[in-house]
Formats: C-alpha cells, sequence, structure tokens
C-alpha cells in the first residue's frame, strides 16, 4: 500500500505541481509573443506614419513639384480665340498651374491633330514625351517625334519646338524628311504650322528612292 500510496501521491504531486508550471511557462511565453508582436506592429505603424509626414512635408514645402491635375487615357478637343484647333490624346497628362512657369506634361506620350478653319486635319504629331508652357504657347516635343503633312510628306526627328505664337515648328537637331519620291536629311528645320513650307536649315542631303542614289545638295532650302 505504502508504494501504490506513494506512487498515487507521486503521481498526484506530478499533476498537480508540474502541469502548473508548465502552464506557467506557456503562459508567459504567449504573454511575450504577444508582447513581442505589439512592438513590431507599433514600429511598423510609427515608421509607416514618419514616411507619410515626410512626404506630406515635402509636398508643402515644394508645391510646385505637385501636379494639380493628373489625367489618365486622355482624348480631348482644344479651342484657340473660340475655335477648335487640336484634339489631344495621351496616355498620362499632367497639370502644374502653380509653378511660377505654369506647364504641362506627358511622360507616357503624345498624339496632336491640328485643324483648319473648317476642322480638316492639316497635320498630325506624335512624340514619345512632351512639355507645354503655357506662358510662353511653346510645345517641346521630345524622342520619336513624327510629323505628317497633308501631303503624306513624313517628318522624323528626336527633339522639336512648337510655338503657337509665331505660328512656328523647328528644330536643331537631326531631321528626315521622306517625300513620295525622295528622303531629305540635315540639321535644323523650320516650317509653318501645317508643316507645308519648310526648310532644312543646314547641312543636308536627298535619296532619291526610285533609284536608291544619294545626291548632295549645296543650297540651304528647297
Amino acid at each position: 500500500m505504502t508504494k501504490n500510496g506513494i506512487g498515487r501521491i507521486a503521481g498526484i504531486t506530478h499533476k498537480t505541481i508540474l502541469l502548473p508550471v508548465l502552464k506557467t511557462k506557456f503562459k508567459y511565453m504567449i504573454l511575450s509573443v504577444r508582447a513581442t508582436l505589439s512592438v513590431a506592429l507599433m514600429f511598423v505603424l510609427a515608421t509607416s506614419c514618419s514616411s507619410d509626414e515626410k512626404g506630406t512635408v515635402r509636398a508643402i514645402k515644394n508645391p510646385d513639384a505637385v501636379p494639380t491635375l493628373l489625367t489618365t487615357k486622355v482624348s480631348t478637343l482644344i479651342s484657340d480665340s473660340g475655335i477648335i484647333r487640336y484634339k489631344l490624346v495621351a496616355d498620362l497628362w499632367a497639370m502644374y498651374e502653380r509653378n511660377p512657369k505654369p506647364y504641362w506634361s506627358f511622360t507616357k506620350g503624345i498624339y496632336i491633330e491640328k485643324f483648319d478653319s473648317l476642322m480638316r486635319p492639316e497635320a498630325s504629331i506624335k512624340a514619345d514625351f512632351a512639355f507645354f508652357l503655357k506662358l510662353e504657347r511653346v510645345w517641346i516635343l521630345k524622342k520619336n517625334v513624327r510629323i505628317k503633312n497633308l501631303k503624306g510628306e513624313e517628318f522624323t526627328t528626336e527633339e522639336l519646338y512648337w510655338d503657337q505664337n509665331l505660328k512656328r515648328i523647328y528644330s536643331s537637331k537631326f531631321i528626315k524628311i521622306k517625300q513620295l519620291t525622295r528622303t531629305i536629311c540635315g540639321n535644323g528645320f523650320v516650317s509653318n504650322e501645317s508643316m507645308t513650307q519648310y526648310k532644312v536649315t543646314k547641312n543636308y542631303w536627298k535619296l532619291l528612292i526610285d533609284e536608291s542614289k544619294q545626291d548632295t545638295v549645296n543650297q540651304n532650302s528647297f
């Protein structure tokens, strides 16, 4: 009986003493995990808030760098002196009206179609990147700039300026003009807005398409 009694007591003692110890350890472990998670969560939230606050402060300190209007997938008509003159298509159009020199930015490409007074297309322009300076009324088009006029002539360059006040389109970069029977290349270019009266200003030559024969020209206009 003594062995059995001791055995029972030992068994009871094992249950009544060791299990609470284990429960206590598990309790402390759970509390420790919870505390660790709480600290980690507080750290993440604090970091996020800090980042947001820094972003807000930067935006307030630099209002010129924040668009006043941001529009995607744009297709619109633009009027000039009350008459619709242009069609504009762009994936992203950002307006910076608070800038001392307000401008529009088109960083994902642009397509512009110009109309005459009877709403007939006169010319079209495509580019990978564009700026419009509002006060100066000047377009700056860059990268893969392509223009097409009513004659079907195609103009290709990497940079082009369109001054709406002077009604002039010009560039100082290399330009290639593909006509019906020849291709003309050179550096520097000036034209009217409809791209019907133009000239390459210097260092140009022409390639006769039919004969695939290059002919260098010494004059500065054609």
